[in-house]
């Protein structure tokens, strides 16, 4: 029987939920948000770009890194579908803001912590967590269902100016 897109959400939705899913999910958005990313002090850019990278190919897209003047663009696709489906396109970018003054973190910004339910860390409102959400999103889909309705594009850079 032909998937249907309420049967094929639902599968997404339920590999979600899974138990092993949700672990895994919370292991790669921890090893995201562990990894600085400081643009305006040039740290650790390019790792987080790899890291980027590798969890884009694990959500089945063919991915590249597209080098800029300052720092590179990561970008990935799914086009599959054909070129007569709609594309939809998820941006986001992985660098963060200095996590300064430090004595004020009731944990180290870069060592992911769970308190009361909540995830903290440095770049988990701004933008890493919510990136990862549209990624996880996408591997889930790669994963669990055949319905392929959507051409995917996603690109993660960091902003172009920086002063």
């Amino acid at each position: 029987m032909p998937e249907t897109p309420s049967s094929a959400l639902d599968a997404v939705l339920a590999t979600l939920e899974a138990p092993a899913t949700r672990e895994r999910n919370l292991a790669d958005l921890f090893r995201l948000l562990a990894q600085p990313s400081i643009s305006a002090q040039g740290v650790g850019i390019r790792e987080t770009a790899a890291i980027e990278l590798d969890l884009m190919q694990a959500a089945g897209l063919d991915t590249r890194v597209i080098e800029t003047p300052r720092q590179p663009m990561i970008y990935g696709e799914w086009l599959g579908a054909g070129p007569d489906t709609p594309t939809v396109l998820f941006y986001g970018h992985y660098d963060v803001q200095p996590p300064d003054p430090l004595d004020l973190w009731a944990s180290p910004p870069f060592e992911p912590t769970i308190r009361d339910g909540r995830i903290y860390a440095r770049g988990v409102g701004d933008n890493k967590g919510q990136f990862f959400a549209h990624i996880s999103a996408l591997r889930a889909w790669h994963e669990t269902t055949s319905e392929r309705g959507l051409r995917r594009r996603l690109t993660s850079r960091l902003p172009t100016s920086r002063r």
